[in-house]
């Protein structure tokens, strides 16, 4: 009966090895899922902080836009200004008078480094930036 009593115990071990195959199985199967899901949600958020961001620079380009749009039809308007005042003319013949009308609307235009008069060979003739003058 010794053949027979050793043929129980491996029998009755393949269903538990079975169950422990499926086991594993079924908890790798579920890691899988876990890091599959994971993935899916670590590259959606990426697309969404990218579409932020893009967002974001659109908005920033917009305002860096409209900021140098002012700034360049305020220092159209102020040479206009200038112009008609006939600061433009006297610059050539009156360079104090002129460098002073420059300095005047240049100091309420904080956005505008330094203001000049060119002539027509593009020489500054007078700027509040004194460096520029002669060049």
């Amino acid at each position: 009966m010794k053949p027979d009593s050793a043929a129980t115990p491996r029998a009755a071990d393949r269903p538990k090895a079975r169950r422990r195959r499926q086991l594993w199985a079924v908890l790798a199967l579920l890691a899988a899922l876990v890091i599959g899901f994971a993935t899916l949600y670590a590259v959606q958020q990426r697309e969404v902080v990218e579409r932020e961001a893009l967002a974001r620079v659109g908005l920033y380009a917009r305002v860096l836009e409209d900021q140098t749009s002012r700034s360049f039809s305020s220092a159209a308007q102020i040479l206009r200004s200038l112009a008609a005042r006939g600061t433009v003319r006297r610059a050539e013949t009156d360079a104090n008078t002129a460098d002073r009308l420059l300095d005047q609307q240049l100091a309420g235009q904080p956005y505008l480094r330094s203001l000049a008069i060119l002539d027509e060979t593009g020489r500054v003739l007078v700027s509040t930036n004194d460096a520029d003058i002669g060049n």
